[in-house]
């Protein structure tokens, strides 16, 4: 049975628990002049109706007395452990924290999910208990409480549980200039302004429609749950310290977070400030990075700058960990396709058409070439500029195409293969790694990793690696090889074929000159090969690694999980097979399993 009790003290007019001569005179003054008391004051002075002598008698009667009764209050909301922001949590479960009368027993109960518990208040007046929540939904929390006298109270709050954040990293080349009239200041201008860049249109569409969707339909809001990070590609994607240690030491909380990035992993870095500004509720992303943008996670995860804290208006933040990383057909020890780039061929990245051949890094290279070299402009940057004189060779005098793409695309440096590749005269491989186009990053980054063994891995929860190998093509029906190896080869003027940006098309390398040969084609995705796909991943307890194939029958020494969807660089996150895989992996049902 419940009971309603008036705990009142008759005479206690200043509401102080207790009848003093303080009490008395208030009651005087109200008799003679009942506005010289408040509200609360007359009606605790009257008891009859009108504060008259019967008022001051019994007030008289009770001078001294007290009581220890107290209206039972109630408070009730998302406790202090727990990240929120505007009731919303990313959490699996939250605490709950009451502030009611000492003693009172609290009853705390999540109608969505059915848990109950019961704790009683404290003498500091708190009670609080953790309750799982109900993934992606509001959750109702009914807060009660009740004391020794029968006092009841209701208190009922909503806790709104969003799942963990999702933040994709493209690959190279997918951004630009969010408006497309400004496509011509973005080529004069390296380290493009954060707020002027976006996921170029095909790629927004093609490369990363298909996954934003498909993140969507599992529950993660576009711009709530679910974020793109543009960056600008043609920069690096950190500095070298100098050490190969695995660690990014150079990369610190305030180089990550400058307002005008000098990297590209700068631009992930001014996001997860604004991201975690906006809402406290983040303390945790889940990251997928997409071919070069794995390796962006992996800059960031292996950084000084990971977790980090940071001072914003006065007020503490920390930038969050990555709670689950997928490396998506990332080219984890490089590419051979990027060395033939790096030496200024092109040919890799044109796209046969009907009509015509459109070779892609030619669409940014030759308009900025050709107003450094023809108008005098320079092409800015935070890196430095590029001007006709810093470009210009010392013995011929004239402007070299190779000085201009190797600081315009220094970003091709963290592409840059570091497997043994390039076969020379003598007919053995060797790798570039100690020569001025290694790949300082990689080299960096893998430096403690041996087949089986990646130590990084123990800075996030949970770390997958998956990948295409061996893909059929669209249109011929027979296997997509990918570069995995070059010959470096002194052309005789007749044969052989390349294509430097500055040339309308392909070309014969003039006689005693140096080009590379695709020497050997073998299994990969068509951009990235197998053996950079598959890195040192494989055999590591600590990753879950799920190649995919469409092919009719598996190489020697490759094994997939069959699939009919696309498996090629580009259209991997187009496949229906990979997008469900990639939901379980960060699925919050499983997040705490």
């Amino acid at each position: 049975m419940a009971y309603a009790i008036d705990y009142r003290l008759a005479g206690d007019v200043d509401g102080s628990y207790d009848v003093t001569a303080t009490d008395l005179d208030l009651i005087q003054s109200g008799m003679h002049m009942p506005s010289a008391l408040t509200r609360a004051q007359r009606d605790n002075a009257d008891v009859d109706g009108s504060i008259d002598g019967r008022d001051l008698q019994l007030a008289g009667s009770n001078l001294g007395a007290s009581t220890s009764i107290r209206p039972l209050r109630l408070q009730a909301g998302i406790g202090a452990a727990t990240p929120s922001h505007e009731g919303v949590v990313r959490m699996a479960s939250s605490q709950i924290t009451a502030t009611t009368n000492a003693g009172a027993m609290v009853m705390f109960v999540n109608t969505a999910t059915g848990e109950r518990a019961r704790q009683a208040a404290a003498a500091d007046r708190s009670a609080s208990v953790d309750l799982r929540l109900q993934p992606s939904v509001v959750n109702r929390i009914d807060v009660s409480a009740e004391d020794a006298f029968g006092q009841r109270a209701v208190h009922r709050i909503t806790v709104h549980q969003r799942p963990t954040p999702v933040v994709i990293a493209p690959g190279w080349a997918t951004s630009g200039p969010r408006n497309l009239f400004n496509l011509p200041e973005f080529l004069m201008q390296r380290g493009y302004p954060a707020d002027k860049l976006a996921v170029m249109g095909v790629a927004k569409a093609v490369v990363y429609g298909d996954l934003r969707t498909s993140l969507a339909a599992a529950g993660y809001e576009k711009g709530r749950d679910q974020f793109i990070v543009p960056y600008d590609w043609r920069m690096r994607i950190a500095p070298d310290d100098g050490v190969r240690d695995g660690v990014l030491s150079q990369v610190t909380v305030e180089s990550i977070l400058q307002p005008q990035p000098t990297f590209a992993l700068g631009y992930l870095g001014t996001f997860l400030r604004q991201l975690v500004m906006r809402d406290p509720s983040i303390v945790t992303v889940d990251m997928l990075g997409h071919s070069n943008g794995g390796l962006v996670a992996r800059s960031y995860i292996q950084s000084l700058a990971y977790g980090a804290s940071f001072t914003a208006d006065g007020r503490a933040y920390t930038l969050p960990n990555v709670d689950s990383v997928i490396l998506l057909a990332t080219p984890s020890l490089g590419s051979a396709i990027s060395y033939p780039l790096w030496n200024n061929d092109t040919s890799s990245f044109a796209l046969s058409l009907v009509l015509a051949d459109i070779n892609l890094m030619r669409t940014f290279l030759k308009p900025a070439y050709d107003q450094v070299v023809s108008e005098g402009r320079a092409v800015t940057g935070p890196d430095g500029i590029i001007e006709r004189a810093a470009i210009t060779d010392p013995v011929t005098g004239q402007p070299d195409p190779l000085l201009f793409l190797q600081r315009y695309l220094a970003s091709l440096r963290d592409l840059m293969p570091t497997y043994a590749f390039l076969r020379g005269a003598d007919g053995g491989f060797t790798d570039i790694n100690g020569t001025p186009s290694a790949n300082h990053l990689l080299l960096d980054l893998n430096a403690t990793s041996r087949p089986g063994v990646n130590p990084w891995t123990a800075l996030v929860r949970r770390a997958t690696v998956t990948y295409g190998v061996h893909p059929v093509g669209s249109f011929t029906g027979r296997p997509v090889v990918t570069e995995t190896f070059v010959r470096d080869v002194v052309a005789d003027g007749r044969t052989g074929s390349t294509w430097p940006f500055q040339s309308p098309k392909p070309i014969a390398p003039p006689a005693g000159t140096r080009f590379h040969m695709r020497e050997r084609l073998a299994a990969g995705d068509d951009m990235v090969p197998a053996v950079s796909l598959a890195a040192t991943y494989a055999n590591d307890p600590a990753i879950v690694v799920k190649p995919w194939g469409n092919g009719t029958r598996q190489p020697p020494g490759l094994s997939w999980t069959a699939t009919k969807g696309s498996v090629r660089h580009a259209g991997f996150l187009s496949n229906p097979d990979v997008l469900a895989f990639i939901r379980r992996r960060i699925a919050p049902a499983s997040r705490h399993s």
